[in-house]
């Protein structure tokens, strides 16, 4: 141990039972008798206190003149200390009673003891200076034992809540109440512990050796079915679950032993496995993977790799590699150190997308090679973005033989469980599922039997003398195992260590010590796995120790210099360490090559090791593993950096704890591994608050912002926005103006667009507040973002698209001015719908056409395909139908070629309603449906809101007001909870309450709500642009109501607000209501002037939707006036478009989104709709 000079402190921390003893009125009784006389009491009393301690295992610490303290659980633990130490205390308790009496016959005094038990943690050690020292326990544990002394009355033990509720089980206690006990701020519960029950509720186990797979038949055959199906050229995935200790990696382990003794070499075996603190290290299990495909070493150079794995590879593979290679940062230095703060969601997906591809295509030819295992260990430990790679990789099971053999604990929260639900849903003909539940009794008991050999001979022995031991100890293991194999090998060998059970070489037998009864088997295992560590020999336990420090997994390489510069007074033989380790079942190898590495058998064994190491130690090793990482991985710090940051941060160096943090999480957001990078920019926050002097600015800042687009990324504007508002306060309190900036523009941002926290009166507020910042301190980049977040918070509402404008066009000035190329394409691309709005259409095509050439040259596809989509809209809304579609479907494939499911959503989005037009009803809804999927898997709230609200009124055309009305309810209420408005905020609550109870077959009461608003509303541009459906179904709403009058007037308010905005898209409905509202009133020939007129506009459009309908109300009129010399043909028009219109009414069967139903016979059952609409069937009547 480690050493300062003039200070011996060579312990441990360890959780012990304390008890103290002491003679009650001593000091009255030594005033009476003669020194000699009292010390020849006491030394034969301290012989009754003495004994019970000893003989329950315990150690007599220190003898204080009428007293003594002793504890269990140090040198040696036992898991049954607590109980040891009641036992004793009331062994001493009766034991006295003789000695008692005779104090009382020979010296008429009153001789009595108290006892006083307390669990908890100490530390334990040689404690002193190097001139006198002793071996004893201290901590705050002693001093509320003294207490449980101080307080007991004579002639009893008592005993703290943290000992009765360890001992509770073994005897019956007596409830004393509470006592206030001196510095601590809460009463502390105290019991006194009566007797032994008659049937404690636990004993002493056995220990013993590795045993066969027992009771796994069914989940062996399972598993040996998926490798004789890989062979026959079939994928599969298969899960292994179940809770620790079940069994899990030993089915694997049994399974590939059987693979590799059959040798003809047709199967090739890979396996990686998830580690604890390798969590948010990105992709950390498919970098074993390659490891395992290719000979490469963690050493190894680009060019190394490249000269070792390039003359294996073939085709399109070389290309792929590399890719992979500079994505993961393996043997290369890093790409460009590029402003990563200015990407957007489409650029990340984008990348995540193609290393995606890559680690796809690698793997895909290797899988088709020959038969392949792909083992996935401990995956509840996998980081998460080698389960996203993981995801992909399951279509491999429908083109390749290759098995996906995944071990997993059934934890909801970990992305091992949204993999088990991802290929349970996306691969249900591939997928099946091992359940490993714990053993059955006859099982446990053949374990159990197993785990006690055969001997030498080869003979079955006998395992103890008398039957009824062997018995109660199968009991006991039974009972406190319940079936977990794991825990049973662990109280096999716990015994085994402490000697219960003892094998006889002479009789070639077991030899039970005694009955097993009385041993209290803890909750978890760190008791037991405690006292296998203290069997260890001393150098091979501080071995152990600096191996817990190190990890779950370690290699001998560190292992050595760790142990190396800590062990510095022993001369260490580290193979034979590690070989004692190993013959202990404590760690095992894990594999040989390129280095040598081994992991401890159990977490709970690293955590028993680990928590035994006294925290100036723990500090101690901590920075020298980290310093020891640092001069093995010199070339790949990177991949090494969230491990470094535990160490040093856990050695207290928080400097450079900071300093890794910062570059773990750069490193994970430059391969979109969001939650990693998340994760580490957050303990780089944290850690900054430690450091003196404080970090730099700067660097704090680029922490804040890279953690807060991180969350933004993924979704978490939440917690984006708590970021944000961190930064804010830090820049106040520091009285920096560029921190508190770099807050408000992102927060201004994110509430000025269609976020979970969309309150555009919010961002605009905050972006003003941010403009006039940067104006004060002179930043141009910053300003121009202000005044596009200004723009960004007027551009969705019914503001005045004016002074939108004004903020666009000096936004844009600004960035011109200053070169801000990219913050000129983004303004460029927002103002281009504020021009829109405010009718300037040349203009808006303008923008649209200079921000594409901008992303162009930027070479960003996902901006580019977004500007594609922004001018598919506003062609939309021009009613040039193809041009849109071409538009949308160029936006759409650029989409599909980088994998941009935002990107893809919003084209679908679009598309939908463009085909509407066009009566291609069922290209409309599967394009709609599909967006709303994608919309779901990006996050993307616009879609999700307003596709479902196309689709609702494509099920009211098409006459299924059940499901419109659904889709309806659905839309709504997540507009409200997403906080998305369409309308202005006003206005939005009482539109949206009409819109629901007309959906549910209430017009009236949907007429009353509108009632509330003004009775000149008109909705804006902006309301049409954003929610063009939403017109439409207002106007039912007044026409249901016989509200003829008022609708006339709107819809002729609508028409000539769309015509001074050059918008023509709903012009044909506008004439519509005008000749139904005309009609209503009974003027119907002025009805027929305004339906001529739709009728021209919509056939100019091609807008088949709203023509028939036009037809047919310009026959019924006709009819009514006696004019039939044109009724047939307007009839027979719309007949040949409503057919035409039907007969596209069909719905793939494979496309349904997972947020939605299944499309299965809803193309008939639309059609019958359809077709028995009152206005169709009274054109087919018509018709005679």
């Amino acid at each position: 141990m480690m050493d300062t000079p003039g200070r011996t402190m060579r312990g441990e921390r360890r959780v012990v039972t304390i008890l103290f003893c002491d003679v009650t009125g001593s000091t009255a009784m030594a005033e009476r008798l003669d020194p000699e006389e009292w010390a020849e009491i006491m030394g034969e009393a301290f012989d009754y206190l003495i004994r019970p301690v000893q003989h329950y295992e315990g150690i007599v610490a220190r003898l204080m003149g009428d007293a003594i303290l002793a504890f269990f659980g140090a040198p040696v633990a036992h898991e049954d200390d607590p109980q040891r130490a009641v036992l004793a205390g009331l062994d001493i308790i009766a034991g006295i009673q003789p000695f008692r009496e005779q104090i009382q016959r020979e010296y008429q005094m009153e001789f009595n003891l108290r006892v006083g038990i307390n669990t908890g943690p100490v530390v334990v050690g040689e404690i002193g200076s190097d001139f006198a020292g002793e071996y004893t326990a201290m901590g705050d544990a002693v001093n509320l034992a003294a207490r449980m002394e101080q307080t007991a009355e004579p002639g009893s033990v008592q005993v703290s809540e943290h000992t009765y509720r360890r001992a509770k089980p073994f005897f019956d206690f007596e409830t004393l109440g509470e006592i206030p006990v001196k510095g601590k701020s809460e009463p502390v519960a105290t019991y006194r512990p009566i007797r032994r029950k008659l049937r404690p509720g636990s004993g002493r186990g056995i220990e013993g050796l590795r045993p066969p797979l027992i009771g796994r038949g069914t989940e062996m055959a399972r598993l040996r079915q998926a490798i004789d199906d890989v062979r026959s050229g079939r994928g599969e995935i298969v899960f292994l679950l179940g809770d620790a200790g079940l069994g899990k990696s030993r089915l694997i382990a049994e399974l590939r032993r059987e693979v590799a003794k059959e040798g003809d070499g047709q199967i090739s075996w890979v396996e990686a496995r998830g580690i604890a603190y390798e969590a948010n290290r990105p992709y950390g299990m498919f970098r074993q993977f390659l490891e395992q495909f290719f000979p490469i070493g963690q050493a190894d150079g680009l060019e190394a790799i490249r000269l070792k794995v390039l003359p294996l590879l073939q085709g399109e593979m070389v290309h792929h590699f590399d890719k992979l290679m500079e994505a993961l940062g393996m043997g290369a230095a890093q790409s460009s150190q590029s402003d990563m703060e200015s990407r957007n969601a489409q650029q990340v997906e984008t990348a995540r997308q193609q290393l995606k591809e890559s680690v796809y295509t690698i793997w895909a030819e290797l899988a088709r090679q020959r038969p392949s295992v792909a083992v996935f260990d401990d995956l509840h430990w996998a980081d998460a973005a080698s389960v996203d790679l993981l995801h992909n990789l399951f279509r491999l099971c429908d083109e390749a033989p290759l098995l996906f053999l995944c071990a997993a604990r059934p934890i909801r929260h970990t992305p091992a469980w949204q993999a088990r639900q991802f290929a349970e849903t996306e691969y249900p003909h591939a997928y099946s599922e091992v359940a490993i539940s714990p053993l059955s009794d006859p099982d446990s008991h053949a374990l159990v039997d197993s785990l006690l050999p055969a001997g030498h001979n080869g003979q079955q022995i006998a395992v103890a003398p008398d039957a009824k031991l062997l018995k109660e100890l199968q009991q006991v293991i039974l009972q406190k195992a319940e079936g977990n194999p794991l825990f049973v090998e662990e109280l096999v060998r716990v015994l085994i260590d402490n000697g219960q059970l003892r094998w006889d070489e002479k009789d070639a037998v077991w030899q039970v010590r005694h009955a097993v009864d009385d041993i209290e088997l803890p909750e978890s295992l760190q008791a037991l796995l405690t006292a296998r560590i203290d069997r260890l020999e001393p150098l091979t336990r501080q071995t152990l120790q600096a191996a817990s420090v190190i990890g779950r997994v370690f290699s001998d390489q560190v292992l050595k210099q760790v142990v190396g510069a800590w062990q510095t007074r022993e001369k260490v033989n580290l193979d034979e360490q590690l070989l004692a380790l190993q013959r202990a079942g404590l760690v095992r190898e894990q594999r040989r090559l390129p280095v040598r590495e081994l992991i401890f058998h159990h977490e709970l064994i690293r955590d028993a090791a680990y928590q035994s190491i006294l925290l100036r130690q723990r500090r101690q090793i901590h920075r020298l593993v980290g310093e020891t990482l640092e001069s093995l991985c010199e070339a790949d710090l990177e991949e090494e950096a969230p491990r470094l940051v535990d160490h040093f941060r856990e050695a207290q160096d928080y400097r450079r704890a900071w300093e890794y943090a910062l570059l773990a999480g750069d490193h994970a957001f430059r391969l979109y591994a969001h939650p990693e990078a998340i994760t580490m920019y957050g303990s780089a926050i944290e850690l900054a608050g430690q450091i003196e002097p404080p970090v730099e600015a700067e660097r704090l800042l680029h922490a804040f912002v890279r953690r807060g687009r991180a969350l933004e990324f993924s979704g978490e504007y939440s917690q984006a926005l708590n970021n944000y508002q961190m930064l804010e306060q830090l820049g106040t309190e520091r009285g920096d103006q560029r921190l508190e900036l770099a807050a408000l523009v992102p927060q201004a941002i994110i509430h000025s667009t269609y976020t979970t926290h969309y309150d555009p009166r919010k961002g605009q507020q905050i972006a003003e507040r941010a403009l006039g910042l940067a104006q004060s301190v002179q930043d141009p980049r910053a300003e121009a973002q202000a005044l596009w977040a200004l723009l960004l918070a007027r551009n969705y509402t019914a503001q005045d698209p004016i002074q939108t404008v004004v903020y666009g066009e000096r936004a844009l000035k600004i960035a011109r001015q200053h070169g801000l190329r990219e913050e000129q394409a983004y303004i460029l691309n927002d103002l281009s719908r504020v021009y829109f709005l405010s009718g300037q259409v040349k203009q808006t095509l303008a923008c649209l056409t200079e921000a594409q050439e901008l992303w162009q040259e930027l070479d960003n596809q996902p901006m580019l395909a977004d500007s594609l989509n922004n001018l598919a809209e506003s062609l939309h809304m021009l009613a040039e139908l193809d041009r849109s579609l071409q538009a949308a479907d160029e936006a759409l494939e650029i989409g599909r070629k980088i994998g941009n499911l935002w990107g893809q959503s919003y084209s679908l989005m679009i598309v939908g309603p463009v085909y509407h037009e066009k009566g291609l009803v069922g290209q409309a809804i599967r394009a709609l449906r599909q967006a709303i999927g994608l919309a779901e898997q990006a996050k993307f709230h616009a879609p999700r809101f307003m596709s479902r609200l196309g689709l609702s009124w494509i099920y009211a055309y098409l006459g299924d007001h059940q499901a419109s009305g659904r889709l309806m309810e659905e839309a709504l209420v997540y507009a409200q909870t997403a906080g998305m408005l369409v309308f202005s905020l006003e206005r939005q609550g009482i539109i949206f309450q009409s819109l629901l109870s007309f959906a549910r077959g209430k017009p009236e009461e949907a007429m009353q709500k509108l009632a509330e608003l003004d009775e000149n509303y008109t909705p804006s541009v902006s309301e049409i642009y954003y929610g063009p459906p939403i017109l439409n179904i207002l106007g039912d709403i007044y026409l249901a109501n016989h509200r003829y009058q008022d609708l006339y007037q709107k819809a002729d308010r609508i028409l000539k607000l769309l015509q001074h905005n050059g918008v023509r898209l709903f012009a044909p409905d506008m004439h519509l209501y005008q000749g139904k509202a005309l009609a209503g009133l009974g003027r119907p020939e002025e009805g027929l002037e305004a339906l001529e007129a739709g009728q021209q506009e919509a056939r100019a459009q091609g807008s088949l939707r709203c023509l028939w309908q036009i037809l047919g109300c310009q026959a019924r009129l006709f009819e009514e006036l006696g004019d039939t010399a044109r009724v047939a043909s307007l009839r027979q028009e719309a007949i040949q478009i409503v057919d035409l219109i039907a007969g596209q009414i069909v719905l793939p069967k494979d496309d349904s989104s997972a947020s939605l139903p299944d499309t299965t016979g809803e193309d008939e059952w639309l059609r019958s709709t359809f077709l028995n609409l009152p206005e169709v069937r009274e054109l087919y009547a018509g018709r005679g």
